[in-house]
């Protein structure tokens, strides 16, 4: 007798395997119903995060101001400051956005002042921040723009090394 052809059954969209990608896919679809568990989560490994990037940023500092005769302790400062001001900064402008559709419903002539003080704000960050920098280290303007941009864009780099995975682990641990 012929033996009998292979049973073909549809398959799904390709999944990630073993009880890391279950649980994960699990939480995807639990972020459908819950949206706000993720930010909340995400929220949860930001501290995490800082602790990671504070000394990495104090890093580029010291090899960027290599021959300034700083210890990496002060570089260390520098970045606790730094990151202070950006942590309260972006606080600020969040509280700005919560408060915007209770301010729109009941004063809303104060919208568009929250909107200014929220762009404002956002542009302050970097402006202080290099401001900063020229006082603490005392270059020249142009050595101090070079090594700022130099400075924010290697930042960027550890920062999304960072906090790609932050945001991975916080899917995965709602």
């Amino acid at each position: 007798s012929a033996p009998d052809a292979a049973v073909v059954t549809p398959r799904g969209p390709p999944t990630v395997g073993g009880p890391i990608g279950e649980r994960i896919e699990r939480n995807v679809m639990r972020l459908r119903d819950e949206p706000q568990l993720y930010a909340r989560a995400v929220l949860g490994v930001a501290p995490t995060a800082l602790f990671i990037l504070v000394p990495l940023f104090a890093v580029l500092l010291k090899l960027l101001y290599l021959f300034r005769g700083r210890l990496y302790l002060e570089h260390v400062v520098v970045g606790l400051y730094s990151h202070a001001a950006l942590m309260l900064a972006l606080l600020l402008v969040l509280c700005g956005a919560l408060a915007s559709p209770w301010l729109a419903t009941h004063a809303a002539w104060s919208t568009g002042i929250v909107g200014v003080a929220q762009t404002l704000l956002l542009w302050a960050i970097p402006v202080y921040l290099l401001l900063m920098q020229k006082r603490v280290y005392g270059q020249s303007w142009p050595w101090t723009l070079v090594k700022f941009a130099i400075i924010g864009m290697a930042y960027l780099a550890l920062f999304l090394s960072v906090a790609i995975p932050m945001a991975g682990y916080a899917l995965y641990a709602l």
